[in-house]
């Protein structure tokens, strides 16, 4: 996932990339600067808006802030190291708020959420009411007969829409360290074709190349597949429902003594010297050289004292030593 940061980084580059190259052929045939650099401007700021319009329209990209990523990442980790009857479990639980869900031993079926479902049960009821006085009254006229036919059909129709409505997806969450590769899509096929389901919802991060470009030749099956930020950000993020944490690699956060002595470690002095020498040699090159010159000076002093610091420390510890005997 691409930050802000970064996608604001790539769009100043390709705008001035752009304007510099509308800007250099505009001039080569007006020779008119002002002119030039204002076309070139326009024409930079058209393509590059179309350029975004139409790298956010075709990407399917997870816009997450820097702690829900961190809750995806953690998520992603202990459903690694969940047994299958847990991770069925979770997934269940965060879909039901969505679907109504069906629970398998190792997969999901999904089906809308609708109220169809209790009006077909009612109606069914009705009828079988229908029916049962049908069956109890011998002496009723052949038009009652006719009612009740009429009235099966009508729930046959019904009954066949709200099957077309309420098309199931077959949700398999893969999720044990290995790649969701060609010998997992034939399971997974197998399973949907003995559930009789067409539309398929695979659930993790790590598929083969060749498996996803397979899924794009099928016909006869509708085979989606979305990493744990795009089930994070869809559907976890919005339930209050957790995972029982497995392990934890949280680093804890440094202290202000451990940065420094992070920084100012001796094994570092070799960087700060080369850095500063190279800032040093690029004052000569530049016309503000006096802002090189500080900060490569500084550089080279920082490096000087974390090399020479430990050698000074070195000495006065045996002298001590002497001391106290």
């Amino acid at each position: 996932m691409r930050s802000k940061f970064s996608i604001i980084i790539d769009t100043i580059v390709l705008f001035l990339v752009l304007w510099l190259l509308f800007f250099a052929w505009i001039r080569f045939y007006t020779r008119l600067g002002v002119v030039s650099a204002i076309l070139g401007a326009v024409l930079a700021i058209l393509i590059t808006f179309l350029v975004y319009f139409l790298n956010k329209k075709h990407t399917d990209k997870i816009n997450l802030t820097k702690l829900e990523k961190e809750k995806a990442e953690k998520l992603l980790l202990n459903l690694n190291f969940s047994t299958l009857q847990e991770k069925i479990n979770f997934f269940s639980q965060i879909l039901s708020n969505f679907h109504k869900v069906e629970q398998k031993e190792n997969y999901l079926i999904l089906s809308t959420k609708t109220a169809q479902n209790d009006m077909h049960s009612t109606e069914s009821k009705v009828q079988n009411t229908e029916i049962n006085l049908h069956s109890t009254q011998n002496n009723n006229t052949q038009s009652s007969t006719l009612n009740v036919n009429k009235n099966m059909n009508m729930h046959t129709t019904r009954s066949g829409n709200e099957k077309s409505l309420n098309q199931k997806t077959l949700f398999i969450p893969f999720f044990n360290f290995s790649t969701f590769d060609m010998k997992e899509l034939s399971k997974v096929i197998n399973i949907a074709n003995s559930e009789n389901i067409e539309k398929i919802t695979i659930c993790t991060t790590n598929t083969s190349e060749e498996a996803k470009n397979f899924c794009k030749q099928i016909n006869n099956f509708s085979i989606n597949f979305i990493d744990i930020y795009k089930f994070y950000d869809e559907y976890a993020k919005t339930c209050d429902i957790t995972l029982t944490e497995k392990i934890d690699i949280t680093k804890p956060k440094m202290k202000y003594k451990e940065l420094l002595a992070y920084a100012f470690n001796s094994a570092r002095a070799r960087n700060y010297l080369l850095f500063g020498l190279i800032i040093i040699l690029s004052s000569f090159l530049v016309p503000f050289k006096i802002y090189y010159l500080v900060t490569g000076s500084i550089l080279c002093i920082i490096a000087l004292i974390i090399k020479v610091y430990p050698l000074i420390k070195r000495e006065e510890q045996p002298n001590k030593k002497i001391e106290s005997n």
